[in-house]
């Protein structure tokens, strides 16, 4: 892509990534609260269609101004799976099973931007970079495809439709559900709009987990950055090679997702709250604290083997990424598992606050990651990230066990 359209700054095309993650940010604040108003396949139905069509002028474009543009644009229509996936979730499984159901549900937001690069430089090597806008338009449109044969899931919405169906249908106007609406439309609209900013800022539990979960989220993005440094310039690698590096993290992942059944367990025996009868949200807390050990373990050891000066096995610096993807997969599944069973219906406004958060600051500090490499050293510069996330993840833990029953919702 430098070559086709003559770029010679790295930073333009990084920010493609910026202008894709701050679709990701800002889309979920209206994407996530107007399923709750009018449910979640309608959203899906319509959010996708775009995504299709935003993608043609990427497998088109001529110039860069172009591809920043759309990518915002389609990252826009895409939010949708992020802004309502943890909502569906929450309204088809009971809590007990939740974590598992998030556990698969995580398996492409989690594997994702380990495995894109990994077949991303394969088809660039062999077909060049818009076979990738090809290949996600063809995925793109086979997902809407199966999307026909999704019901709805959101209780309050169907509800509304079932007691709109009897009015019609006995022409009885008696009929409602408690969750009609009862304000005026604007009164409505502005009131789940500002839901998931006013969430994000008053609840402190949403507050924390998404200062924390931004911190990791940015960290694994800048790997983006980090790992053809490392793999490429100081290692010598090949491009078409260079997304093997990846497997680390991607091996890490699908461990954090297998241990679900050791987290149900330990779950499971928790003490049951006298006042709910239920097991409280509080009993996945312990999973996180855990998680929030490892990935800066992962981070500390692919620092001080990422110089070849300094080990020149490559293989220590993938299997660093095992422990970090590990970490970063239990941080996000019950983490967000977490955020789903103490919100219940407000869970998809809870989950919009959380990814704003991360994808703003995913997509800014990857700007400034070659900078900082280069200055810094790969050594130096994940041995920072180290002291960041070990810092964020103690407060969050705190945070989550002391304010844990504090809360408007």
């Amino acid at each position: 892509m430098m070559r086709d359209f003559g770029i010679e700054n790295k930073t333009i095309v990084v920010l493609g990534i910026t202008t894709y993650l701050l679709g990701l940010a800002f889309a979920p604040l209206i994407l996530a609260p107007l399923s709750e108003m009018y449910g979640r396949r309608r959203l899906y139905m319509i959010c996708m269609a775009m995504f299709i069509i935003l993608s043609i002028p990427l497998c088109l474009a001529k110039n860069i101004t172009t591809i920043i543009a759309v990518r915002f644009l389609t990252a826009c229509a895409g939010a949708v799976t992020l802004a309502n996936g943890p909502g569906t979730l929450a309204d088809i499984f009971k809590p007990e099973d939740r974590s598992t159901a998030f556990a698969v549900f995580a398996i492409a937001p989690m594997n994702g931007p380990s495995f894109g690069p990994l077949f991303g430089g394969i088809l660039y090597q062999y077909l060049g970079w818009r076979s990738l806008n090809y290949t996600a338009l063809i995925l793109a449109t086979l997902t809407w495809l199966l999307n026909f044969l999704v019901p709805e899931t959101y209780a309050p919405h169907l509800l509304r439709l079932k007691a709109l169906h009897k009015r019609l249908s006995t022409n009885d106007p008696r009929y409602h559900s408690r969750y009609d609406f009862t304000a005026t439309f604007w009164s409505l609209l502005f009131t789940n709009l500002t839901r998931p900013i006013h969430m994000l800022f008053t609840e402190a539990i949403c507050a924390c987990w998404a200062v924390y979960v931004a911190v990791i989220y940015a960290i694994l993005y800048m790997s983006f950055v980090a790992y053809p440094i490392v793999f490429t310039e100081l290692r010598g690698w090949e491009a078409k090679y260079s997304g093997l590096a990846f497997l680390g993290i991607c091996a890490g992942t699908f461990l954090g997702i297998g241990l679900d059944p050791v987290v149900r367990w330990g779950y499971n025996r928790h003490k049951i709250d006298p006042e709910t009868g239920k097991i409280p949200p509080e009993a996945l807390i312990w999973s996180v604290c855990i998680a929030a050990v490892l990935s800066p373990v992962g981070l500390y050891i692919f620092a001080w083997t990422s110089d070849p000066r300094i080990v020149k096995p490559w293989i220590w610096s993938i299997l660093a990424g095992i422990p970090f993807g590990t970490g970063n997969c239990l941080i996000f599944i019950h983490g967000s598992n977490y955020l789903l069973n103490s919100y219940s219906i407000y869970a998809a406004s809870a989950a919009a606050g959380n990814t704003v958060a991360r994808s703003i600051l995913g997509g800014v500090l990857p700007l400034v990651a070659p900078k900082m490499y280069t200055a810094l050293s790969p050594s130096i510069a994940d041995s920072t990230s180290v002291a960041v996330v070990d810092g964020f993840g103690e407060g969050a833990g705190w945070v989550l066990i002391q304010y844990h029953n504090v809360s408007l919702f």
